[in-house]
């Protein structure tokens, strides 16, 4: 993959997430993401023209050490993990 797929500003990128060797049994996932969805800038009014702060999404299934996520284009992903009980 070149460097250049990363940075499209229409294509979502799809990858494997491993968790490593110290993510033990399943995990609980939150995901805490800004993407053009949330937040908007319009060249021409110079201001946001959507900004409504970053999305929390909760995952409905646990996973293991590993798991696919599709990033949206030009958006920044936080994802928190914890022990599922």
């Amino acid at each position: 993959m070149c460097s250049s797929d990363l940075k499209s500003n229409s294509t979502a990128f799809n990858t494997q997430v491993n968790l490593g060797a110290s993510a033990k049994g399943k995990s609980k996932l939150d995901f805490y993401q800004l993407s053009s969805n949330e937040y908007q800038w319009s060249e021409n009014l110079y201001r946001a023209v959507i900004n409504k702060g970053p999305s929390h999404l909760k995952a409905s299934a646990t996973v293991g050490s590993r798991f696919s996520y599709t990033f949206p284009p030009y958006s920044i992903t936080c994802v928190e993990v914890s022990a599922a009980h």
